[in-house]
């Protein structure tokens, strides 16, 4: 519909004021009853309306409009079609979308949509489920949330499209609800939470090690997402590698620090803002500080510039992220490396470097522990498990065992956890069995030899195997960095 000019009378609407003008009989067969329009009277008054029958085709005007600009009598009217509709965002930020146009695109509840709206001269796409309720009168309601910001605000509305569904992101994910935004991304909704933007092409073997992070040091219970760094490395990669799975991220954090020294407040936030600030790339203006006083001077807790916390309200996000997890055990079963980058990612969060020989120690409450030897199983490292509380465990992963491993542990053990990785390095150089199979020692114990016979390092005459000589090249690249 071309636009149409023509002259009319404003007439009496209804006894609040409300003003009619009625469309000419000659221009009649370009309209019907709902249709929206967008009309400029007097060529600067803007009206949007929809066409109705008040004993004529026309539209209403609003009272204030009328009282505002003192229309009466003839005036000049212009209209135009506008693309989509045009109504307000309720004060949760929904939209009613007018039945007619519902019916074209045969919409049905729990579409997800792509929405296109134009509010005060600003134009923004959501992506909302469709809600679709009957009423007693037989009439249907179609409504989504669009941003409750916007609430108070009218605007012009179109449906770009209906999203396709995910079918194997929602046969993994029982009761979700998926659309496929785009060849990288999907929408995820689930009953009342907000909705989450995923990227929809994961792969486990750059995952999993992450994930490992996210299971030692993130919230997997609770209301909402999070994960906790104890190194700026850490913080930049959890940011990183969060925003590569939610497309929408939104993060909240905040430094959490333990005082043992009692030292001054207002001086210690400003430290710890400028510290994570300068070396965290995604932190802007100040963080909040969460300051912990202990009585105890040697925590092993204790960090120089405290934890970064990362949390997203959105509790959807914590429901996925344990998803990936169950999915990665399944992943594991087939897949050792798998398995080691997750045990790594775990030494990231959980792990520590025991004074004695160079062990490696995870410390986990015993409800996880069946399923880190779940993973350690896949693995194929050995390990033992010391039951140190009512609800503490320790894994103990032996110096031969990360020997005979190094050639997959060393690019992937503490390489968030700088500190960590150098106190490993310090305490392989101090063994025996390090230094023998590096040739620093030309004499070791006969039970250490015949434990290199039997992980096949030596051939039994004292000799390197092939084996040994990775595992030699491999510990030399390692301590050497």
């Amino acid at each position: 519909m071309q636009n149409i000019r023509f002259k009319a009378i404003v007439k009496k609407g209804n006894d609040r004021g409300v003003g009619f003008i009625s469309i000419p009989i000659d221009r009649r067969s370009s309209f019907e009853k709902n249709l929206q329009i967008k009309a400029i009277l007097n060529l600067s008054v803007e009206v949007y309306a929809k066409i109705r029958f008040y004993g004529t085709l026309g539209f209403y005007i609003p009272y204030k409009i009328m009282h505002q600009n003192k229309l009466k009598g003839f005036i000049n009217v212009e209209i135009k079609k506008i693309d989509g509709f045009y109504t307000s965002v309720g004060s949760d930020g929904r939209i009613y979308i007018p039945e007619k146009e519902a019916e074209k695109l045969f919409l049905e509840n729990n579409d997800i949509l792509e929405i296109k709206g134009n509010v005060k001269g600003i134009e923004q796409t959501r992506y909302p489920m469709l809600n679709v309720r009957k009423k007693s009168n037989n009439s249907i309601d179609y409504m989504c949330s669009f941003d409750s910001k916007l609430s108070g605000n009218f605007g012009i509305f179109s449906i770009v499209r209906k999203l396709k569904k995910d079918t194997i992101i929602e046969s993994a994910l029982q009761e979700l609800y998926c659309g496929i935004i785009d060849d990288e991304t999907t929408i995820l909704y689930y009953g009342n939470h907000q909705p989450v933007i995923i990227n929809k092409n994961i792969k486990f073997d750059i995952l999993s090690h992450y994930l490992g992070c996210y299971f030692s040091d993130g919230t997997k219970r609770g209301n909402n997402w999070g994960i906790c760094a104890s190194t700026f490395e850490q913080a930049n990669y959890y940011y990183l590698m969060h925003h590569h799975l939610i497309k929408d991220s939104k993060i909240v954090s905040n430094i959490s620090f333990t005082d043992t020294d009692n030292i001054n407040v207002e001086e210690l936030i400003k430290y710890l803002n400028e510290a994570w600030r300068n070396n965290v790339k995604y932190l802007s203006g100040d963080v909040k500080v969460r300051v912990i006083k202990s009585e105890c001077k040697f925590s092993l807790k204790t960090n120089k510039f405290g934890s970064l916390v990362m949390k997203e309200n959105r509790k959807l996000t914590q429901i996925y992220y344990n998803h990936l997890l169950e999915l990665l055990f399944d992943e594991m079963i087939s897949s050792k490396e798998l398995a080691i980058n997750f045990i790594c990612g775990v030494l990231e969060g959980d792990g520590s470097v025991s004074p004695h020989l160079g062990h490696l120690v995870i410390a986990t409450n015993n409800r996880e522990l069946s399923l880190l030897k779940e993973a350690l199983e896949h693995s194929d490292i050995k390990y033992n498990v010391r039951i140190e509380g009512e609800n503490k465990s320790c894994i103990h992963i032996g110096l031969l065992e990360v020997i005979r491993n190094i050639g997959l542990l060393k690019d992937k053990i503490f390489i968030y956890y700088p500190k960590r990785r150098k106190l490993l390095k310090e305490r392989l150089l101090n063994t025996a069995s390090v230094r023998f199979l590096l040739g620093k020692s030309s004499k070791t114990s006969n039970w250490l030899i015949g434990q290199f016979n039997k992980m096949g390092i030596l051939d039994g005459k004292g000799h390197l195997t092939e084996f040994g000589i990775e595992i030699q090249e491999d510990l030399r690249e390692f301590l050497s960095e």
